[in-house]
């Protein structure tokens, strides 16, 4: 990136050079056709739908492939499915719909595992909200999730998706921010208590929906569902409502005819920067962050941090999120945009490279993943106490010990007291109360020796 001659180009060739490519998604489409293929003898119209960011356009090489399987032909709202019903008829012998749903997959699993070529390490995770089946398809390297009851998150798939083609900023803003994220290790590939890479892509779109001077870049999901025609009505078995507008050359015709304020032509270095400028003030302690009306809301419960779902509504997609890493995350908010304002953005224009005199000096996207100590700034985070009765979440074990025995930080160590010292102390105490050397002494309570 250091032959990029703009801020805004280092984040382009970084786009190109993460992104999943072209072979990437054909690998991809090919392993959710294996599955299809297998289960077309059992089930005659099975349709295995990829979704997540193998599919979004959001993806970075090597992701996973995120798959949903649906045993009878997907209809539409107006398609008659009753001619169909001797092809697929699913016997209903539970009454919980969701341990039918874990019968159904963990013989897909028993499937998976022994009849399907290349697939190994399958495991079946049956206990989470969307009871999933994760393997690996070693012919073609591809990571597979699949799950049968989970049409919301293609839909979500199709958000996502619409929102990037809108404007040709949008992808490699999110590619930036989530590989800044990954350097300064906010961001996990396993899951935990840490914000996780779809979260920070929803932050970076409710951000693009903002702008006080400019038009925004992106609208907001209120207004996509207002624009929806007919054809654009989807609603999953579980109720969930997915309709928007579909169209996205339809959807830039009303953005471009609804303007009042000037069109939005700013640099991605601009946006990059004002992302850490907006997120950096924002208050995470009491508002929640919403895609449908493009306006931060009041929390409806007490989580750290509250990202809205944009489809499923009750849902908050960063619920996994930690007191701690919700303010670790503000702070390196704050940090970056700090850091932003003292790094060079430009080759010619660095302060280190009129004093140094070195050509290759880092500047841009190269600084700032490069910046002294960022490596370490993930082991040295400490959690600020909003209330000074409790001085720190972090103590050390040893400030335990020495509270409960009274020792001070001022006391010697333990290996700097002879051993011989101690046992002779020990000897002599036990001689000055009549007790032989070496006796186990069984001390009874006062209570006890009452009665």
């Amino acid at each position: 990136m250091q032959a990029a001659e703009s801020f805004s180009d280092q984040i382009l060739i970084l786009h190109r050079a993460t992104s999943l490519s072209d072979l990437g998604s054909r690998l991809h489409f090919l392993t959710a056709r294996q599955i299809e293929l297998a289960l077309s003898g059992l089930f005659p119209q099975v349709t295995v739908l990829s979704f997540g960011s193998s599919v979004n356009g959001f993806g970075k090489t090597a992701c996973d492939l995120d798959l949903v399987l649906l045993a009878g032909k997907r209809q539409t709202a107006d398609e008659d499915s009753s001619d169909c019903r001797l092809v697929f008829h699913a016997k209903t012998m539970l009454t919980n719909g969701r341990t039918q749903v874990q019968r159904h997959m963990e013989t897909l699993g028993d499937v998976v595992q022994l009849l399907l070529p290349g697939c190994s390490h399958v495991r079946r995770i049956f206990q989470a909200r969307v009871p999933i089946i994760k393997y690996h398809q070693g012919l073609t390297g591809v990571e597979w999730d699949l799950s049968m009851t989970n049409m919301s998150a293609v839909y979500m798939s199709e958000l996502l998706y619409i929102l990037g083609e809108l404007d040709w900023r949008v992808r490699p803003l999110v590619f930036a921010v989530r590989s800044w994220a990954r350097e300064i290790g906010l961001t996990n590939p396993t899951p935990g208590r840490w914000i996780t890479n779809f979260s920070l892509t929803l932050l970076v779109l409710f951000y693009l929906q903002q702008h006080s001077k400019f038009s925004p870049v992106l609208p907001t999901l209120s207004r996509m569902i207002s624009l929806a025609g007919p054809g654009d009505h989807r609603v999953t078995s579980d109720g969930v409502n997915c309709t928007f507008i579909r169209d996205v050359s339809q959807l830039c015709q009303h953005m471009t005819s609804s303007v009042r304020k000037l069109p939005n032509t700013n640099s991605l270095e601009t946006l990059f920067i004002g992302f850490f400028e907006f997120y950096s003030s924002f208050d995470f302690s009491t508002c929640a962050i919403s895609l449908i009306s493009g306006v931060s809301v009041p929390k409806p419960d007490h989580s750290p941090l509250y990202i809205v779902n944009p489809l499923e509504r009750g849902l908050n997609v960063s619920k996994n999120v930690s007191h701690d890493e919700t303010e670790r995350l503000r702070i390196e908010f704050r940090n970056t945009a700090w850091m932003l304002e003292s790094v060079a953005l430009t080759p010619e224009k660095s302060p280190l490279m009129a004093s140094q005199k070195k050509a290759d000096e880092a500047w841009g996207l190269t600084a700032l993943f490069e910046a002294p100590n960022i490596a370490s700034k993930a082991r040295n985070i400490f959690y600020i106490p909003t209330r000074s009765v409790s001085p720190s979440r972090i103590v050390d074990v040893s400030d335990l010990f020495q509270q409960n025995t009274g020792v001070s930080d001022k006391s010697a160590p333990v290996s700097e007291v002879p051993v011989d010292s101690i046992r002779s102390s020990k000897q002599q105490s036990e001689m000055q109360d009549g007790i032989k050397p070496g006796t186990k002494v069984i001390k009874v309570s006062n209570r006890l020796h009452r009665r």
